[in-house]
């Protein structure tokens, strides 16, 4: 009797652990893809910019299309308007800093609306 007993609590001890490792495995995994959805969103913004301070013709399209222009690429709707409106607030909280070539679009951005 008494080992049948022993064996409902270790089946219920077993049970805990296996829940508790579970839901702390799903939440690593939680954190593991919000941390890679951060870094594929850094990467898509400095490329959006490398790319916009290297080809002219999808700077004009940028200015004139907006976010529309940002379609193919991996955004958030925050990161596209930031993009469109030259938030550097914005990108420097979520990006880090950038070098003056990745931020051409955005000084010109600002220039624009100056005038």
């Amino acid at each position: 009797m008494i080992s049948l007993s022993f064996k409902f609590i270790f089946l219920g001890v077993d049970r805990i652990i296996t829940l508790y490792f579970s839901k702390f495995a799903k939440a690593l995994i939680l954190v593991s893809n919000d941390q890679k959805e951060r870094l594929i969103q850094r990467e898509e913004v400095i490329r959006v910019l490398e790319r916009a301070s290297q080809d002219e013709a999808f700077w004009r399209e940028l200015a004139e299309n907006g976010s529309e222009a940002l379609k193919e690429y991996r955004l958030s709707s925050n990161a596209k308007a930031a993009i469109v409106s030259g938030d550097l607030n914005w990108i420097r909280k979520h990006i880090g800093e950038l070098t003056e070539e990745q931020l051409l679009f955005i000084h010109k951005r600002l220039e624009r609306e100056n005038w």
